[in-house]
């Protein structure tokens, strides 16, 4: 099943992160009822952030489901823990590649901008440092794609902006998690974040100009090519093809590519 999208985004990543310290703790302390809690929480942030992002979920609460089964398993409290801890193991894995099968790299960085977005409006919004933390997950996911992006120079020149501006949000993220009320931390912090937005905008730019050129008719392509070929300034095809000037490059680069 795979749910339809919705135009809201349910930030509840913080659920899941707690959920998940609550399902851990618990069992690790032999604590098989109150795993239960945290299991039950983990599910519905689980059901709110894939929901909302249009994406198929029932996968992950099958693995959720077998995790609870082995809760309700008689036993000795030692051979519970012992059994269950690797299953718990094995789910933070699926979680953590879920959605990510098949994408490029830039795809998969566009997935985290979205929960960095996501989680920082919900600091702003509540000034809960904890969503500041799930911020510093978004960061180390983002640094663990460094060598997706090796392969291509000008992609990785981008992404090295991107990380270097990342740097200084990061220094700022460590004094506001120490006061979350110093309004001049604050302020340097919403700043820094706007600029990363806009370093990650230029990384994921040939991304979105590819998908415009996909969505152009053959015979627009065909008419850029013609009036290129006639020498054409680049900002003259544009008003003649009604087509930004960006895809029209990328549609003129992409052919001699193909014909080279």
């Amino acid at each position: 099943m795979v749910i339809a999208m919705v135009h809201i985004r349910l930030n509840t990543k913080a659920d899941i992160r707690m959920g998940m310290a609550i399902l851990y703790d618990s069992v690790n302390n032999y604590k098989f009822m109150d795993a239960l809690t945290g299991l039950r929480q983990l599910e519905g942030g689980i059901i709110g952030y894939y929901i909302s992002r249009g994406e198929d979920f029932e996968d992950v609460l099958k693995d959720l489901q077998n995790i609870k089964n082995c809760l309700y398993m008689k036993g000795s409290s030692q051979w519970k823990r012992y059994y269950i801890m690797p299953k718990i193991a094995e789910f933070v894995k699926t979680l953590k590649e879920k959605g990510t099968e098949g994408l490029q790299p830039i795809e998969i960085a566009k997935r985290i901008y979205y929960d960095i977005q996501d989680d920082f409006s919900m600091f702003m919004l509540k000034k809960d440092s904890s969503y500041l933390e799930l911020l510093d997950d978004d960061f180390d996911e983002l640094r663990g794609l460094e060598m997706s992006f090796r392969g291509d120079a000008n992609t990785y020149s981008k992404y090295v902006d991107v990380m270097t501006w990342l740097g200084t949000v990061q220094v700022l993220l460590a004094s506001v998690i120490a006061d979350t009320l110093s309004k001049p931390e604050m302020q340097k912090l919403s700043q820094a974040i706007t600029t990363l937005y806009s370093r990650l905008e230029q990384l994921f730019a040939p991304m979105e100009i590819e998908a415009k050129k996909k969505e152009l008719d053959q015979n627009v392509i065909d008419q850029i090519l013609l009036l290129h070929g006639e020498e054409m300034p680049i900002e003259d095809i544009a008003k003649n093809t009604k087509v930004d000037k960006d895809v029209i490059r990328r549609v003129i680069s992409t052919s001699k590519a193909g014909v080279e």
